[in-house]
């Protein structure tokens, strides 16, 4: 059924092909799973970035599709991709989500930061609370002072996939960080006073 399905959406090549998000197909385990329920596993070209930044530490296999190679389609790895898609196989961007609410005190900020401006998938909705309170900063000692999470902007990761400051500013702009230190919480703002070591008496 699956080789029919792939065929005439190969020849037809139009957005005409029917969204059918309850076929039955293979997840990483090699059992059956509908495929709407279903992400795309690190084989597939969207999941090339999520696994080259954080591994597949956040997910489990029963979500996965299987390997590309399991199914024995002919094409280029985006045309089959394509092809899931349309059944309702996701890219793992929820799965993400998820992972750096839950997580993101463990992971690196430049890894959040390269996902979210390489990938464009996220909604700032859903990753505001992850830099909340966040004071943008090019003083290391400001930063380090006032963040729970510092930010190296000279990584080398940056380097790699050539994000400029100005860029990773307004990400964390468009996800409620803040430029002033006014513009903190109180509740911030008191911790970074009681942070502060008291002078001595006199």
């Amino acid at each position: 059924m699956l080789k029919c399905l792939y065929k005439n959406y190969d020849s037809s090549k139009s957005n005409e092909f029917p969204y059918l998000q309850n076929v039955q197909l293979l997840n990483q385990n090699q059992t059956l799973q509908n495929s709407n329920k279903l992400y795309f596993s690190k084989l597939y070209p969207s999941s090339e970035l999520p696994n080259a930044l954080f591994g597949d530490s956040f997910y489990n296999k029963d979500q996965l599709l299987a390997d590309i190679e399991v199914f024995n389609l002919e094409g280029e790895k985006q045309e089959i991709e394509d092809f899931f898609s349309k059944l309702g196989v996701k890219k793992n961007t929820k799965l993400l989500v998820a992972y750096f609410k839950k997580e993101h005190s463990k992971i690196d900020s430049e890894k959040i930061i390269t996902w979210c401006l390489k990938s464009k998938e996220y909604k700032s909705a859903e990753l505001r609370g992850i830099f909340n309170d966040h004071l943008i900063s090019n003083n290391k000692k400001i930063d380090r002072l006032v963040n729970d999470k510092t930010i190296d902007y000279r990584c080398d990761i940056f380097k790699k996939y050539e994000i400029s400051s100005a860029h990773i500013d307004s990400l964390l702009l468009d996800i409620e960080s803040v430029e002033d230190f006014d513009e903190l919480s109180a509740e911030k703002i008191t911790n970074i006073l009681y942070s502060l070591p008291k002078r001595p008496k006199r």
